[in-house]
């Protein structure tokens, strides 16, 4: 089975929507074939002629992190990038894997209409727009190598991926959909199991083309039913826009603008009673219908996760550098103001007025600002 990093949703949705990289760089990152070796030798990643080699994988979580930075951090301009990378990185793939608790469960091999929104958002909303959809057999399992969900056309492959019995399953019910019970966050299934089915039956390319065809020829009225189905059967408003990032996040930024992606976003929301109460956008207190909406990135329309950006705040070395010396500088001002006016310390005005002095373009040698001084090391947009 050829397995590649484009068919692991969660890199797809970091590599789409959160990693500022040239487009033909996230291309060939997505391109990259996986190759699962087990031997005797330590677990981890390396690349060789445009294939991954990950080498006896033994949880989700560290294959997700270690196949990503080990393609990311070849594009960090220095060691402190990498750093700030891989921390980003595993709090991200903590949030992914462990968005909300689940115990895992099986092998248990179920029918899909088990799994009622996947199965309502292809019969109701895909399939009345292309030809018949084949849905395949559930294979609930928990595995190292694989994402939220991935097609399984054989034994073969269930034993050489995931290290489990040929005889497993009979024949007569491949191809299947394995769904990945490691990964606890309902909004990944979900997305990924309606994404897999799509490209069993039209093939990668073909499914990414049909998404961004629904969501930009007929966009509101389709994610609007897709929203109010998922609103019944799962009630959660963070699940339901989790789901709608996810799933999204499988058309490749460069096809589409980006600016059109995040207005539907917004229309969504907006439009429905039920999560425009509990989903509040930042631009919310300034909205009119007449005005465009300027946001260019979904993350900061829902507000910013804390979670994911807290391992990366704190006393960072490299940030405290570059900072040091201008701090340093502006503390030794206030301290020079104080004395010449014979004060203990300064009043609010008096703060202010070393402040101008301190960003005076037309001094000697002018302040820097915070944004210009820590551009350089930034990774995520």
């Amino acid at each position: 089975m050829s397995l590649k990093i484009r068919d692991l949703q969660f890199a797809r949705f970091l590599l789409n929507t959160q990693v500022d990289l040239d487009p033909g760089l996230k291309a060939g990152i997505l391109n990259l074939d996986i190759n699962i070796l087990r031997d005797q030798g330590p677990e981890g990643a390396q690349i060789d002629n445009q294939v991954v080699s990950y080498s006896n994988p033994s949880s989700v979580v560290k294959f997700l992190f270690t196949i990503l930075l080990e393609t990311l951090q070849r594009h960090a301009r220095s060691p402190e990038q990498k750093d700030k990378l891989g921390l980003v990185l595993l709090a991200m793939c903590n949030e992914y894997v462990y968005g909300d608790y689940d115990p895992p469960c099986g092998p248990v091999l179920i029918s899909y209409e088990k799994m009622a929104a996947p199965t309502i958002a292809i019969k109701e909303l895909f399939e009345p727009l292309v030809d018949n959809i084949h849905l395949p057999k559930l294979l609930m399992v928990k595995s190292p190598v694989a994402d939220s969900c991935q097609i399984v056309r054989d034994s073969g492959d269930l034993s050489s991926l995931h290290g489990l019995p040929r005889n497993l399953i009979k024949s007569g019910n491949f191809p299947l959909i394995l769904v990945n019970s490691a990964i606890q966050n309902r909004a990944a299934i979900l997305s990924d199991v309606i994404f897999q089915t799509l490209s069993l039956n039209f093939g990668f390319e073909k499914s990414v083309t049909l998404i961004r065809e629904l969501l930009f020829v007929d966009s509101q009225p389709i994610l609007s039913k897709m929203v109010t189905a998922l609103r019944i059967l799962e009630g959660d408003p963070s699940t339901i826009v989790s789901f709608i990032d996810l799933l999204v996040s499988s058309i490749a930024p460069e096809t589409v603008d980006c600016n059109d992606i995040d207005e539907i976003k917004q229309k969504i929301v907006r439009s429905d009673s039920y999560l425009s109460r509990h989903v509040k956008l930042a631009d919310d207190a300034y909205y009119t219908p007449d005005v465009r909406q300027q946001w260019t990135d979904w993350g900061i329309m829902v507000g910013l996760i804390e979670k994911q950006l807290e391992p990366a705040r704190g006393s960072m070395w490299p940030a405290t550098k570059q900072m040091k010396p201008f701090d340093d500088r502006r503390k030794k001002m206030i301290v020079d103001k104080a004395k010449r006016k014979g004060k203990q310390q300064l009043n609010f005005a008096e703060l202010l007025e070393v402040s101008r002095d301190l960003y005076n373009t037309k001094a000697v040698q002018p302040g820097e600002l915070v944004e210009t001084l820590l551009k350089e090391d930034r990774v995520w947009k």
